[in-house]
């Protein structure tokens, strides 16, 4: 609730979350959580829902992984917020819920701003946009660290097909989700609040 309450955020959140609120809103959004037993990996998962509107679903199965802290948990909530804005924004282009992964609608939107034969530099160029402003969040929320510690999380929630496709090395990607990892399993690196989430407040 902290993190809906603005009361623990970043400026990235908050605008991806200001999309779906107040008179001026482009859809509306449900969020909730449940066991995805459909996809019994996954954190979470974003869809468009048969009346138009956006729902994210955070698996609890995942919420409690001894491997996962607050800050993961965090980062999945603003993943599946970016999703729900691509979804929102493909709605705008005739898209119906019906491509099977977000894999797809992220090739889609490529396509649509470039046209059917997008270059790598182009797939690059959209990856950055989201992959710089998600990273910078993370780096906000927590009040310390570097760019490098987080990117890592970050890079994990993007499919190898999109990485490839956007010139990423994957063995570099490798390397950069262990560091990420390492940083963020010491829990003297994580802001103290972000550690307190749990708690009823």
């Amino acid at each position: 609730s902290k993190l809906i309450n603005g009361q623990l955020s970043s400026d990235f959140f908050c605008n991806l979350l200001a999309e779906f609120e107040g008179p001026s809103s482009t859809g509306h959004l449900t969020i909730g959580a449940r066991n995805i037993r459909e996809a019994p990996g996954a954190t979470g998962a974003a869809q468009l829902t048969p009346s138009g509107n956006v729902a994210i679903t955070i698996n609890s199965n995942n919420c409690n992984d001894e491997e996962e802290n607050v800050f993961a948990a965090y980062e999945t909530f603003q993943h599946e917020l970016l999703h729900a804005k691509i979804i929102n924004s493909l709605q705008n282009y005739g898209y119906d819920g019906t491509l099977g992964t977000i894999e797809e609608a992220f090739f889609k939107m490529v396509n649509i701003r470039y046209g059917e034969d997008p270059t790598q530099a182009q797939h690059q160029f959209m990856l950055d946009f989201f992959l710089d402003q998600m990273v910078n969040s993370l780096v906000e929320i927590n009040g310390s660290g570097e760019y490098s510690d987080f990117l890592g999380l970050v890079l994990s929630g993007f499919p190898d097909s999109v990485l490839t496709a956007s010139g990423f090395d994957l063995d570099d990607r490798d390397e950069i989700v262990e560091h990420s990892r390492v940083f963020l399993k010491d829990e003297s690196n994580i802001n103290s609040q972000l550690l307190e989430c749990g708690d009823a407040d």
